[in-house]
């Protein structure tokens, strides 16, 4: 099947013309709450704080060699400072994704067959205006999300400089997230509500970065930045309500950094693993 990492003749594609435009917010928040989204106890916080950091980032991607130099975006959820331990004791330290929402189904498709991402389907409406951008996610017209970055300029040596973190953010070697797929089975069937396949997947970064040549061409950092979701209802929302009110509920406490990364080199993620 010809997708992002491969055409119809099976040879590779190239992601160096592509280009992806960010928006993130990373924050304070609850590790009891983010713990909860946490699908197996192979995956743990690396350390005992009880404050601990995530990242709610959206990418807009174009030029795209797969897509015929169309685009499409991303929204997700990104918790930091994850560890996940192997069978054999070895572990793993990097930011695990627990949803990704996509407004595509192209990308939905082979991320979940070939790679097993948790991906979604999700409008996702961004806009640009002044030193202003924003974020409107939803699904038929039913917005569940709200996320906006004000007093955008543009970076320097010192201006726009993140505050360090205390204390630090753990190691982080690459993006966690767990692949599942059902098992195939009728009703009342021993098969029903069995997995066929059930694991963490990783993403190492250093792997990653050799796929293809990565450039940062401006960053942009925020005065301010907020998001707000709603779960609205059944109706309103009736196969992704329950996820969205899981997001609803996790705090920010305080915004650490806001900002707008442009630049060109999109990967393939083609480095994925299966960690037992």
């Amino acid at each position: 099947m010809p997708g992002p990492r491969q055409d119809f003749l099976g040879r590779p594609r190239s992601g160096s013309k592509a280009t992806f435009k960010t928006a993130s917010i990373k924050f304070k928040t609850s590790r009891t709450v983010l713990e909860n989204l946490l699908p197996t106890k192979k995956l743990k916080f690396a350390t005992a704080d009880t404050t601990v950091y995530a990242t709610f980032a959206v990418t807009q991607l174009d030029n795209l060699e797969w897509l015929g130099g169309r685009g499409y975006s991303h929204f997700g959820l990104y918790t930091h400072g994850i560890q996940h331990t192997t069978a054999s004791g070895e572990t793993v330290t990097g930011t695990y994704l627990p949803v990704l929402f996509e407004n595509l189904a192209d990308p939905i498709l082979s991320g979940r067959e070939e790679l097993g991402f948790p991906k979604l389907f999700a409008e996702l409406n961004l806009k640009e205006y002044h030193s202003n951008w924003t974020l409107d996610a939803g699904w038929m017209s039913s917005k569940f999300c709200s996320m906006s970055l004000s007093g955008l300029r543009e970076s320097s040596a010192t201006i726009g400089v993140a505050p360090a973190l205390s204390p630090p953010l753990p190691k982080d070697e690459g993006l966690l997230f767990y692949k599942y797929v059902p098992a195939t089975g009728s009703t009342g069937s021993k098969e029903r509500g069995q997995a066929d396949v059930e694991y963490t997947a990783f993403l190492s970064g250093e792997a990653d970065a050799k796929t293809v040549e990565k450039k940062v061409e401006r960053t942009l950092m925020a005065s301010s930045a907020e998001i707000s979701f709603d779960a609205l209802d059944w109706k309103a929302l009736p196969t992704l309500h329950h996820i969205v009110e899981r997001l609803k509920e996790v705090p920010v406490y305080e915004v650490v950094e806001a900002k707008v990364v442009e630049g060109t080199g999109v990967s393939d993620v083609s480095s994925v693993q299966k960690l037992a």
